[in-house]
Parts: C-alpha cells; sequence; structure tokens
C-alpha cells in the first residue's frame, strides 16, 4: 500500500524555507516593505494555484463568506506581513528583539478572538497550557531569557507594529476557523495570498 507523503514533503519543504528566511530578509531590507510582500504573496499565489484550481470552481460561497476571506486577506495577508516586515526593518532586523518578543503574544489573540466570535469556552485546564506554551516559546525564542531591546530608536514604534502582527495573525486564525467548515484548508491558504 503506497502512502500519501506529500503533507510531509511540503511541511519539509516550507520549514527549509523558514530556515532561510532569516539570511534572505536581511538581503532585501533595502527594499520597502510593501514591495517584498507583494512578491512574497506572488509566489505564494503562483506555487499554490496549480494545487486549488479544481476547488476554486467547484467552491460555492455566499456573499458573507467572501467578505470574510477578503477580510482575513487584507488583516492577516496585507497589514500583518507589513507590520511584521517594518517592525524588522525598524529594529535592524535583530532577531532576539522586542518584535520576536511581541510576536509570542499572537496565540493570545488567537484565544480570546475564537471566545468572543466563535463563543469557545475554555476550562482552567486549556488556560493553564496555554499559558506554559506561551512561556515555552518565549525561551524557545530567546537563548538564556534575553531579549534585546536596545535595537535603536525605532524599538517603541517597532514594539507597536508587532503587537498590531501578532494581532493581525492571531485572530485571522479564528476568522479562518469559521471558513473552514464551508471551504477546504487549501482554498482558505490560498485566498490568503
Amino acid at each position: 500500500m503506497l502512502k500519501n507523503y506529500t503533507g510531509p514533503i511540503f511541511i519539509l519543504i516550507a520549514a527549509t524555507l523558514w530556515a532561510f528566511d532569516g539570511l534572505i530578509r536581511q538581503h532585501l531590507y533595502s527594499l520597502p516593505p510593501i514591495t517584498i510582500i507583494f512578491f512574497e504573496h506572488l509566489f505564494g499565489l503562483i506555487i499554490l494555484s496549480p494545487f486549488v484550481y479544481k476547488y476554486i470552481f467547484q467552491t460555492k460561497l455566499s456573499k458573507k463568506d467572501w467578505w470574510l476571506i477578503i477580510f482575513i486577506s487584507v488583516l492577516s495577508g496585507l497589514f500583518g506581513t507589513l507590520w511584521f516586515t517594518t517592525a524588522l526593518g525598524k529594529v535592524h532586523f535583530i532577531s532576539i528583539s522586542v518584535v520576536f518578543l511581541l510576536q509570542k503574544l499572537q496565540p493570545i489573540f488567537a484565544i480570546t478572538t475564537a471566545r468572543i466570535f466563535l463563543k469557545e469556552k475554555f476550562d482552567e485546564r486549556y488556560i493553564k497550557w496555554a499559558v506554559l506554551a506561551v512561556i515555552a516559546a518565549y525561551f524557545v525564542t530567546f537563548k538564556n531569557g534575553y531579549v534585546n531591546l536596545a535595537t535603536g530608536e525605532g524599538t517603541v514604534i517597532a514594539a507597536l507594529y508587532a503587537l498590531g502582527a501578532a494581532f493581525a495573525w492571531g485572530s485571522s486564525t479564528t476568522f479562518s476557523k469559521m471558513l473552514l467548515g464551508k471551504i477546504d484548508a487549501k482554498l482558505s491558504t490560498f485566498y490568503r495570498f
């Protein structure tokens, strides 16, 4: 019996690209953030198109669903990425900066918006595990718990952009979940580009 290895292969490719992200972005920081985001989304659109082509024409969406897709695309795909890239530029792409610290708040925004918009209930155990996960993510990101706050005069502005990006991505996770009962996960990812 043949096993389907497509998922693990894509995870491997994504992890490899993510590993080189820091190296690639440092050479791009002379470009305006919106230019980087445009090409990032163009490549995503080109790469994903063959995988979702058949789903696009098979899926029937309501007007409300289309507005939700547009909202998610603009909030996470445009603003979230723009704010994160701008924040990194403000701290000169220093990887142990306040930008990455504030990104650890993304799950908090996802949990909060899920509670508000999806009416999800969380028991005490869930909250304890969520807090532990955020603390663990902090120590995985910052060796010895050290955050470099001396990243220049743009640190405060970078922090605000990073906070905005964390909100955009975290809350978009909740809004995407609203669509998953209606459209395929691949198509949902595609529409973010």
